[in-house]
């Protein structure tokens, strides 16, 4: 991650928190949540990008393009998910279970 991307990480959050939510009320509020990944797409719904999900990756493979769910373990998603490794290898998220990954391999089952 560069730094000027763990900049951005720490300044935005506070700028909204600091700046916006004061001036603009619920408005700054919902800006401030929308941007933390309360509010958004879920789990299932197709997206394009990550930036349009409720604070978890957009999973593009060959069922499509869905938002997911972060994990820690199979436990944490339903059961047609299983949890596994993103492409960047930083986090864990749940992903549609014996899809192909998009790399020719195919998703274990539950």
């Amino acid at each position: 991650m560069s730094t000027r991307s763990s900049t951005l990480r720490i300044l935005v959050p506070l700028v909204l928190a600091v700046v916006a939510i004061p001036t603009f009320g619920i408005g700054g509020a919902f800006l401030y949540q929308r941007y933390r990944g309360h509010l958004g797409l879920h789990l299932g719904e197709s997206c394009g990008y990550s930036g349009t999900c409720a604070g978890a990756p957009c999973i593009h493979d060959g069922s499509g393009s869905y938002c997911s769910k972060l994990c820690d373990s199979d436990g944490d998603c339903p059961t047609a998910y299983v949890c596994e490794s993103t492409r960047s290898g930083r986090r864990h998220a749940c992903m549609k279970a014996g899809i192909d990954d998009g790399s020719g391999k195919t998703r274990r089952q539950r």
